[in-house]
């Protein structure tokens, strides 16, 4: 499928990064080639529109710093081969990678510039994607990322099938009918985090029951009492999860974990944002939303509703001293 001739509302300001003089060649070629793409922009609006779908950052890839234009040899300033690389990129994309970088900064995981995200696209994708000589890897991996995150510029986008998800609000999955009114007030942005492929079908089943009905609306159950409960506070320790791909001998691995957003009601997400913070600050623990909610839901798992475990002893007891829960209760 064709990649776009030219874009419309580009922001006036670019987003400045620096590249290397092969890299930059390298980006010229592939705007070349592709007859059907005939501007640097769109490519790039391209590199960076898969970057912040895939997100290969969370599955291994480092972030990259891009390197001087100048420096000092004997005392002397020396020209490097890197150069300044201004990024202009539709107003929506743009938006989108501002909110991942303070999504990622948020998380606390670490510091990283626009100009380093945007750098770090572009070291992926000439790497990975479209390496130069190598074109059997590209179609791969270039028809793989669209056929799970649709094609660019496409407005609908294919679910990835490797990823489970609960859906933002208004939207529909598997044919049901939507939420209760009581769960519009969903938060746009989701927790991301992960989970094991075992962890990922217990959740499916317990949020069949007839109480739950969604993935949301347990995830809101589990979040409600792990805040209210903390059991944290109680001998439990706050779990990471792991990556859903590992790197070994130079190929990419996958470990049986899997991305799940987390959509929570706007005010439980700022509890659970507020007491991640409480946490680092005044318990010098570093943990990052990521981390609470996969805790949370390796707590509900392992002691409240165990797979196979008839009692409900625990769950009992947490309704009475906090409080039974129910959809928009």
């Amino acid at each position: 499928m064709g990649r776009p001739k030219s874009l419309e509302n580009l922001s006036k300001s670019p987003v400045a990064t620096r590249i290397t003089d092969p890299f930059r060649l390298r980006l010229k070629e592939l705007t070349n080639r592709h007859t059907d793409n005939q501007t640097l922009n769109a490519l790039l609006a391209e590199i960076l529109f898969y970057f912040l779908k895939e997100k290969p950052y969370e599955k291994g890839l480092k972030f990259q710093i891009p390197g001087s234009l100048i420096e000092q040899k004997e005392r002397q300033p020396v020209r490097t081969n890197w150069n300044n690389f201004n990024v202009f990129l539709p107003h929506g994309l743009k938006e989108e990678l501002k909110e991942e970088i303070k999504r990622i900064h948020s998380a606390g995981d670490l510091s990283v510039s626009s100009a380093r995200f945007v750098y770090t696209a572009i070291f992926w994708w000439l790497n990975a994607v479209e390496p130069e000589n190598n074109q059997t890897q590209k179609t791969n991996i270039y028809n793989d990322l669209k056929k799970i995150h649709g094609a660019f510029g496409e407005a609908s986008k294919k679910q990835n099938s490797t990823e489970e998800e609960s859906h933002p609000p208004g939207e529909e999955k598997g044919g049901k009918t939507g939420r209760r009114k009581s769960f519009e007030d969903l938060s746009k942005t989701p927790v991301v985090t992960r989970v094991l492929d075992s962890d990922r079908r217990r959740l499916k089943e317990l949020a069949d029951q007839p109480d739950r009905k969604t993935l949301n609306a347990l995830m809101t159950e589990i979040m409600t009492y792990f805040l209210l409960e903390k059991p944290y506070q109680k001998g439990l320790r706050f779990r990471i999860p792991r990556f859903t791909i590992v790197i070994e001998n130079g190929q990419p691995i996958q470990t049986g974990w899997k991305k799940l957003n987390v959509y929570l009601p706007s005010p439980l997400k700022d509890k659970m944002i507020a007491e991640t913070e409480r946490i680092r600050t005044e318990e010098r623990i570093h943990i990052t939303p990521a981390h609470f909610t996969f805790s949370a839901i390796f707590w509900w798992l392992a002691t409240v509703e165990p797979e196979g475990e008839e009692s409900r002893a625990y769950y009992e007891s947490l309704k009475k001293i906090h409080g039974e829960w129910k959809r928009g209760g």
